[in-house]
């Protein structure tokens, strides 16, 4: 199977994607659902205003897991780590873009959902070693959220009874997000990280949105209401106050934010087409937001 030809052919292009645009400021403190250290919250506030961080070099430091998107570690010169995808190319979905775009998106409303930074990765790039697919040199990168972190469903057995009643506000607020962008395959098990610590408030990040955005509205499909409410223990209730709240927010995000957001993300990594299709409804459902997720 030969590679696509996607190289970048504009070095205008290339200079943009790297250039921040006209878009909002992440949300101001104080008024946060993440527990991120600081330097989290600092790399969120830089890789928010651009497509591509160009102060990082990123190299491979895993093989490809084996998963749909069959993400691979990574790290820069600094020893800086991350989680690279999509491990090979499958044109079908633009996973690195609808990763990047989500994550922009979440930085803007201050969500426990870590900053990710597309980079291109040098030729050449290994085949995955599951599939034999050609690796894909468009990728995203996500940050390390915590400095020790895992799956939730890996850490069940310990997290206790108050640090589980302690993310329900901001998972709340996630699920209206996730409802908003149509992340619809969220496995809460596997796709949230914890770091827990035996106290409450939980440290929680939300991640995998490869399945989200253009995935969910491909062209001709109606778009879909709510997401699932799933949540990786036993039966929570929403919290109405968080739900509304956050409905507000997304109601008041400005579309040159969303645009901004949206088209700076070079072709390589999302077609114009899907491009178009993502901010048309991202704007329609910014507009229908209270009646998605069920708000008066």
């Amino acid at each position: 199977m030969n590679q696509p030809a996607r190289d970048v052919t504009d070095p205008k292009a290339a200079a943009a994607a790297e250039t921040p645009h006209d878009i909002a400021e992440p949300a101001a403190a104080g008024s946060s659902y993440h527990l991120f250290d600081d330097d989290v919250v600092r790399l969120r506030v830089t890789w928010s205003q651009c497509a591509i961080a160009s102060q990082h070099a990123w190299e491979r430091c895993s093989q490809n897991a084996q998963s749909d998107s069959a993400p691979f570690g990574v790290k820069d010169k600094d020893g800086f780590r991350g989680k690279a995808k999509p491990g090979f190319i499958k044109p079908d979905v633009s996973r690195a873009a609808h990763e990047k775009i989500a994550s922009d998106l979440a930085a803007l409303l201050d969500l426990p959902i870590p900053p990710v930074t597309l980079f291109r990765i040098p030729e050449p790039v290994p085949p995955d070693h599951r599939t034999k697919q050609p690796g894909d040199p468009f990728v995203c990168v996500s940050a390390w959220a915590f400095p020790s972190c895992d799956e939730w469903r890996i850490h069940a057995s310990v997290i206790t009874e108050q640090e589980k009643a302690s993310t329900i506000v901001p998972l709340s607020a996630v699920w209206v997000f996730e409802s908003w962008i149509s992340a619809d395959d969220r496995d809460y098990g596997k796709h949230i990280l914890v770091s827990p610590t035996g106290k409450p408030p939980l440290r929680i990040a939300c991640v995998d949105y490869a399945f989200s955005l253009s995935k969910s509205w491909q062209a001709g499909r109606a778009a879909p209401g709510a997401v699932p409410w799933k949540m990786p223990f036993e039966v929570a209730k929403r919290d109405a106050a968080t739900v509304a709240a956050m409905a507000a927010r997304i109601e008041k995000l400005e579309v040159p934010a969303i645009e901004g957001i949206v088209k700076r993300v070079g072709a390589e990594w999302l077609p114009p087409p899907k491009g178009e299709l993502i901010l048309k409804n991202l704007l329609q459902r910014r507009e229908g937001i209270r009646q998605i997720v069920g708000v008066p």
